[in-house]
């Protein structure tokens, strides 16, 4: 499992508004291009959308799953990069009084990389330290959008 924490400068609500937006997906996790599609019910739980996932012409197309939903707490999603990968990620927003603390705490849980066992513990952590950091950057650019 790999655990990364952020403390960003925003409220709960509004990390967990871009968290469970789909359409900001890819401008956030690491390695996604685009959203294709988005369930009617999207976040409730069993809900999905579709993304692309890859870099130029080599891409994957599947699909993300909300598993638990705790809103504006925590989400859980069953993100499926298959045949690679199918990984169980958890955010869990704490309010503070600087800000929300985002724990992401990401499991593999099917494909052949998920065999990788611990040796995925370094490049994950690596992977979304960077998407954290982005996310951060999309809150930014909807606070600013949302200003007189």
């Amino acid at each position: 499992m790999a655990t990364n924490l952020r403390l960003v400068p925003y409220t709960q609500d509004q990390v967990f508004a871009v968290l469970s937006d789909p359409e900001r997906y890819a401008g956030w996790v690491v390695g996604a291009t685009k959203t294709r599609t988005i369930d009617p019910e999207w976040p409730q739980p069993g809900s999905r959308f579709a993304h692309q996932q890859g870099a130029g012409p080599l891409h994957i197309d599947d699909i993300t799953v909300v598993r638990e939903l705790e809103a504006p707490n925590r989400i859980v999603l069953e993100a499926k990069i298959r045949p690679l990968l199918t990984a169980q990620v958890t955010f869990t927003l704490d309010p503070l009084s600087r800000g929300t603390l985002i724990t992401m705490d990401e499991v593999p849980i099917g494909g052949p990389v998920s065999r990788l066992g611990r040796l995925l513990e370094g490049p994950l952590h690596v992977r979304n330290s960077r998407a954290l950091r982005r996310l951060e950057g999309q809150l930014a650019d909807v606070e600013a959008a949302e200003r007189p």
